[in-house]
Formats: structure tokens, C-alpha cells, sequence
């Protein structure tokens, strides 16, 4: 064998070996490839992550918060989109969390347990719930509608509604939207409160909206009642 090339082989099997290379360190995991025609070196490559195929799946069930899990914040009484429904990115994980803090602090502020109506809506479950707004903060993993734990009456859910208003006041929550809303949508609950999570997903004009919503003939109507500082 050629001196030269014998000398050139050792040199690249010490490289290889060695995990280092004339350009500098060779990541683990990558290969040695010749740099291009004529070139003596040879540069590492680094192999990309390996392809997914397939239709993406739901998420499992993971805890939120102490007292919030990924499920109960996707759940819908619609079988036939539930599994769709649990279909999310990181990012959308991520803001669900955020609502599972708010929830918490609602939550101490209420005193007591609460039950999730709604959380993340996906645009098709948006579209297939009676009164839903077309641009609704749930569709982007940004709200909860909810209700003191038990029977609901509009005692109960005016009592609560009231607690986090104060709370509100005295600076110890803080949220983009606060509405006591009441509907009929083809399920058991009528009347709930639905909170969401401000800034920075809402504009800073828009946060601390506090409102009551009622259903006349098919439609939502909502009246401001006053707005916090954000």
C-alpha cells in the first residue's frame, strides 16, 4: 500500500475514534463523510431527528397544576370529538397550563372545588356548540368556563362570580375576560363563569373585561359591567 494513504487512513480512523476531526469536535452520534472531491479531510455530519409518520395522536392525560389535569381541561360532552379534541401542540400544552394556574387561583379565592364545564375547544368542537363564539378564547387554549363545585343554581354561581370580582379589586387575580354566562346548549349546564388569561394573548385594552352574557332569541348578548386595570 501506498505510504501516503496508509498514513491518511490512520490519521481518519484516529479522527473517527477519537471523535475529533481537524475542524473541530465531532458531535456524538455523527458520521465521518468526505468533504468533496479531492478534499483529504472528512466533515461530520450529524444525522437530523428521525421521521414520524402517521396521523397525529391524542395527548395522554398529564397533571397541570395540584389540582388540574390536561384532560379535564379538553374534555367535551360531544363523543364524537373528544379524541380530536385532545389533539395538541407543546405550545397549546403550555397555555393550558397557564388557565390550570388561573383556575387555582380561583379555586383559593372560591374556597372550595370546582367543576370544568369547557376548556380548549377545537374549531370544529367550536363550531358544533350551540351559541359558541365564532372567535372564542377557547379555541385557543386560553379559557375555562367552570362553576363552584354541586349543584348549580344562580346563587351559587352569582356568589362565586362575585368573590373572584373582588378578588379582582383587591389585586390578587387577573385575567382577560370575567363573564357569568347563561345559555341553553344542548347539555346539562345552563349557567356558568367563564374566565380567561390576559395579557400577553389579549391586548392590554381588552384585559380585565368583566361582563354578563344571557341568550335571547338564539344569540349571545353581552353587557359590559366594568373593566379592571390590566
Amino acid at each position: 500500500m501506498d505510504i501516503a494513504k496508509l498514513i491518511e487512513t490512520g490519521r481518519n480512523l484516529f479522527k473517527l475514534l477519537t471523535g475529533r476531526a481537524g475542524e473541530g469536535y465531532v458531535p456524538p452520534g455523527s458520521v465521518l463523510v468526505p468533504a468533496g472531491p479531492g478534499a483529504s479531510a472528512s466533515q461530520p455530519v450529524v444525522p437530523g431527528p428521525a421521521a414520524t409518520s402517521g396521523p397525529p395522536m391524542p395527548r395522554a392525560d398529564m397533571a397541570l397544576t395540584a389540582n388540574f389535569g390536561l384532560w379535564e381541561l379538553t374534555k367535551t360532552n360531544n363523543a364524537a370529538l373528544q379524541a380530536k379534541n385532545r389533539i395538541l401542540t407543546d405550545a397549546q400544552v403550555r397555555k393550558l397550563k397557564e388557565v390550570a394556574e388561573l383556575m387555582e387561583k380561583v379555586r383559593t379565592i372560591i374556597g372550595g372545588a370546582v367543576d370544568v364545564h369547557s376548556g380548549y375547544r377545537s374549531p370544529d368542537l367550536n363550531a358544533a356548540t350551540k351559541g359558541a363564539a365564532p372567535k372564542s378564547q377557547h379555541m385557543l387554549c386560553e379559557a375555562c368556563d367552570w362553576s363552584p363545585a354541586g349543584p348549580d343554581t344562580e346563587a351559587s354561581i352569582e356568589a362565586a362570580f362575585q368573590k373572584v370580582l373582588a378578588a379582582a379589586k383587591r389585586g390578587e387575580i387577573k385575567f382577560g375576560q370575567l363573564i357569568v354566562e347563561q345559555a341553553q346548549r344542548g347539555y346539562s349546564k345552563s349557567i356558568w363563569v367563564h374566565v380567561s388569561i390576559g395579557r400577553p394573548y389579549r391586548a392590554a385594552d381588552r384585559c380585565g373585561e368583566v361582563m354578563r352574557m344571557v341568550e335571547k332569541d338564539g344569540k349571545a348578548v353581552y353587557t359590559l359591567i366594568e373593566r379592571l386595570p390590566a
